[in-house]
């Protein structure tokens, strides 16, 4: 995650969805959010307000949301998702679920 004036912009989808969990388990916190976000985390010293317009940007940059430059009316139900993004989507679930906790902050990274 890069800084761009006061909006952090997020590229990597394990950051995205790190952020995402951060964001929820912090501003809906009564719903039960917490098993995915059960203490503080790499991305609780951002202000909700910051994480969430960086997830909107993520959003409009991965072709994830309909307003992004990559959506194409003619075509509604397809989208054109960015090469990170169908990267990130075609992992095993248990590799994704280890690169979220990672940028979470609670599964130490590879020594690769």
């Amino acid at each position: 995650m890069t800084d761009r004036g006061r909006i952090p912009v997020i590229r990597d989808p394990a950051n995205a969805a790190a952020a995402a969990k951060c964001w929820l388990g912090r501003t809906k916190g009564p719903l039960g959010l917490g098993a995915f976000h059960p203490e503080e985390c790499d991305f609780c010293h951002e202000e909700p307000a910051i994480l969430i317009r960086a997830l909107h940007e993520f959003a409009d940059w991965s072709g994830l949301n309909w307003r992004s430059e990559r959506y194409d009316p003619a075509a509604p139900n397809w989208t054109q998702l960015r090469p990170e993004i169908a990267e990130f989507t075609r992992l095993p679930r248990e590799q994704q679920a280890k690169l979220v906790g990672q940028s979470q902050g609670y599964i130490p990274e590879d020594d690769d």
